[in-house]
């Protein structure tokens, strides 16, 4: 059953929608019901748009790639579409992989193990297991912190070029959230650098006082990052054994969750194809991909 907040985010969401989004989703919605494509009149037939309404909504679609102009100005679902649903995929799976795995640490160590990605210059935490401890970190799903002053953050900005990563994180000294947080690129590539080199990423209350977390880097098939996991324990509970048996641990749930997902997405992406594909390499109704 959704909690009280899933439902007042539900109620503000659809007091808050946009026409204009709705039309765009008819759009793609009518698309994929017509391998071939539609004209710009037989979708204003079909939606009751007015022509001069939807020319937009298909220049901003057209614009990112999930809608293609074909010739006799015909326009059919385009590659975007398809990109869109590989990153559910992947967003979906990583989630589902991560529950056992996070539980299973959690019974290891009792401490809080969470799951997260980049979102621009700082880490949304999508994923969590919790410790018993009654002195633990406590978080909520979809809070976010500067990427620099976290483990999870740190281990994924070790994937980045170097010009990259000053585009993301801007100007020095970077904003404090602790005495302890990183301030300069000097100190941030001095950790990145050992995040690569050794395959795990430290937190020593840089994003919050008396809090330790020990990450490693999950990667996609092509091997790229695309989340970091960590465990988070209370300063006054690390100790250089524990701190080895974290490192270890969580270095090896990463990499489990890595293969995991590349194998179920590879699944996945197979079931997708033969959707895109009928018989013979022919599109099929259920969704056309021009390309």
């Amino acid at each position: 059953m959704p909690s009280s907040a899933a439902r007042f985010y539900c109620r503000v969401a659809r007091k808050y929608r946009s026409r204009a989004v709705s039309r765009a989703f008819r759009v793609l919605e009518l698309l994929g019901e017509h391998p071939g494509g539609l004209t710009l009149a037989a979708m204003a037939r079909q939606t009751g748009v007015a022509m001069s309404s939807l020319l937009p909504i298909l220049g901003s679609l057209a614009e990112c790639s999930t809608v293609r102009i074909l010739p006799e100005r015909r326009y059919a679902l385009d590659v975007g579409v398809l990109q869109l649903a590989h990153r559910y995929i992947q967003g979906a799976d990583l989630v589902c992989e991560f529950a056992p795995i996070g539980q299973r640490l959690v019974q290891e160590f009792n401490e809080t193990v969470q799951m997260g990605v980049l979102s621009g210059s700082e880490v949304t935490y999508i994923a969590r297991e919790e410790s018993r401890h009654p002195v633990r970190l406590v978080s909520q799903l979809g809070h976010t912190v500067p990427a620099q002053n976290s483990a999870i953050g740190k281990a994924l900005l070790s994937g980045l070029r170097a010009d990259r990563l000053r585009e993301l994180i801007g100007p020095e000294p970077f904003p404090a959230l602790t005495s302890s947080s990183l301030r300069t690129y000097r100190s941030l590539e001095r950790d990145l650098h050992s995040i690569r080199v050794n395959g795990f990423g430290e937190s020593r209350e840089e994003c919050i006082e008396g809090l330790h977390c020990v990450s490693a880097a999950i990667k996609d098939p092509s091997g790229a990052l695309v989340a970091a996991l960590s465990i988070s324990t209370p300063v006054f509970r690390m100790n250089p054994s524990t701190r080895l048996a974290m490192i270890r641990s969580v270095k090896s749930a990463a990499d489990e969750i890595s293969y995991s997902v590349a194998r179920v997405k590879g699944q996945r992406l197979e079931q997708l194809d033969d959707a895109v594909e009928g018989p013979g390499g022919q599109q099929s109704g259920r969704l056309a991909v021009s390309g």
